[in-house]
């Protein structure tokens, strides 16, 4: 019931276009987080032949990457995912002076996500595994919701511990997009993910840890929340930019930023604009 209320409250007096707001209501308290214009940072320093995992690597966010950390220098990356080995990705990965393997695993299961970490310690980890399964939430089951929150949440949870002691950084992959009218009713249990995903890169932070979430809008190219068939080119980013994106926003050394494409059909924009959290 006091859920509900608080429910009933927030449809009964909706915000004013404006700046994105996240709300949350914690014992009796209602919290406002904002985001704010984030300034114009150097990018972050990669080493050119540091260790990478990439989990999710096979995917379109996951294998661009890639191919932007093996076009830096002589890395070793380790990609991982439940699909099957991307035999081109890894041929063309080589090709560009990477030593690179694929391994095939489940990042929501402690004993695969201990297989990838047990060689070693990596200077990065790439967090851009995920499941989405559009319907409404009121047609799924348990199982399903399960399903879709084990990669952002338990995943989340096992990849951050298995690396902790270290100094790596966790660059963890959400989607804005989830929650963009017409998505969000589809793919709730996806964008509930992205919310406890985006709560535990606060958690990290505060504890001291590396850990950043970046928000991507809907991606024109690929990705779980790709641009919908017929959507303005407008607020949409192209997958092939998503690198430059991430090591910009992780520069700004905050927890969360939300990334908003460059807006106009067609034309060239100077870089997606980055927004960061405050209390």
């Amino acid at each position: 019931p006091v859920r509900r209320a608080a429910l009933d409250r927030e449809s009964a007096d909706p915000p004013a276009p404006g700046p994105v707001q996240i709300v949350a209501c914690r014992a009796g308290r209602r919290l406002v987080r904002e985001f704010v214009p984030a300034p114009v940072v150097e990018p972050v320093v990669l080493p050119p032949d540091g260790r990478y995992l990439i989990v999710g690597g096979a995917g379109a966010v996951g294998s661009t990457i890639a191919r932007d950390l093996a076009s830096r220098g002589r890395p070793t990356l380790l990609l991982a995912g439940r699909s099957a080995a991307p035999i081109a990705l890894l041929t063309q990965l080589r090709a560009l002076g990477a030593t690179v393997s694929y391994q095939l695993a489940d990042v929501a299961v402690a004993a695969d996500v201990a297989a990838l970490v047990a060689d070693g310690g990596f200077d990065v980890v790439v967090h851009a595994a995920g499941v989405l399964r559009p319907g409404s939430l009121r047609a799924k089951t348990p199982a399903d919701l399960a399903a879709g929150l084990a990669a952002k949440v338990r995943g989340t949870d096992l990849l951050a511990g298995a690396v902790r002691g270290h100094r790596t950084l966790i660059v963890a992959v959400s989607s804005v997009s989830s929650a963009l009218p017409g998505l969000a009713g589809a793919i709730g249990d996806y964008a509930a993910g992205n919310a406890y995903l985006d709560a535990y890169a606060a958690a990290e932070r505060a504890a001291g840890r590396r850990f950043v979430a970046v928000n991507l809008p809907a991606l024109r190219g690929g990705g779980l929340a790709a641009a919908r068939p017929g959507q303005a080119a407008g607020g949409v980013l192209p997958v092939e930019l998503v690198p430059r994106v991430l090591w910009a926003e992780v520069g700004l050394g905050v927890a969360q930023v939300l990334v908003t494409a460059p807006t106009g059909a067609d034309r060239p924009a100077p870089g997606p604009r980055g927004d960061t959290t405050s209390d």
